[in-house]
């Protein structure tokens, strides 16, 4: 994988962390304010307000499974619906940045609820850049020397069912954390 492809990549990737992340701090501060967190104000609309209830975390928790889940769909639509490898095949070899950009622009609008996520957790907009930008950059070069080394026709057919999978636990995992 080309360097600069996967650091365009995850560059996007990270801008589009970081502004999520700055969004998840105005609900993470929406919620406090809106939840009912003051014990003793009588408030009784806020009691009519989805969510008031949850703590950040809990919000968070539960916005990253709705992701996964969304993911997870995804992955097992990829079953049904056969696309063009050709962009991808071309990032991997070094084609234009052009490629590079058709590649992070999908890859960014799955990566905005995680920032979202992270900015209820409490997560502040440059630590979700920071972190969006190393661990895609290091993810994606782990992934394609693990795909390149354990390269096989069976993994190749089954990647959608595989991730779809991968995806569904991640979200049960989140929702599970919600819920406790």
């Amino acid at each position: 994988l080309d360097w600069r492809f996967n650091l365009c990549i995850s560059t996007a990737n990270a801008i589009g962390a970081g502004l999520a992340g700055s969004f998840g701090h105005i609900v993470l501060h929406s919620l406090s304010k809106v939840g009912g967190h003051d014990q003793n104000a009588n408030n009784e609309s806020a009691s009519f307000m989805p969510f008031s209830s949850m703590s950040g975390n809990q919000f968070a928790s539960m916005l990253a499974g709705m992701a996964f889940y969304y993911l997870s769909f995804v992955e097992f639509s990829g079953i049904l619906i056969k696309h063009d490898d050709s962009t991808e095949t071309q990032a991997i070899h070094g084609g234009s940045m052009k490629d590079a950009f058709q590649l992070a622009v999908p890859m960014t609008l799955n990566n905005l609820a995680g920032g979202v996520a992270g900015g209820t957790a409490g997560i502040s907009a440059n630590m979700s850049f920071i972190l969006a930008l190393l661990c895609s950059y290091v993810m994606m070069s782990l992934g394609y020397l693990i795909g390149r080394t354990f390269r096989s026709r069976w993994i190749e057919q089954q990647a959608n069912v595989i991730a779809g999978a991968v995806f569904g636990i991640l979200g049960n995992l989140q929702i599970l954390a919600c819920i406790e």
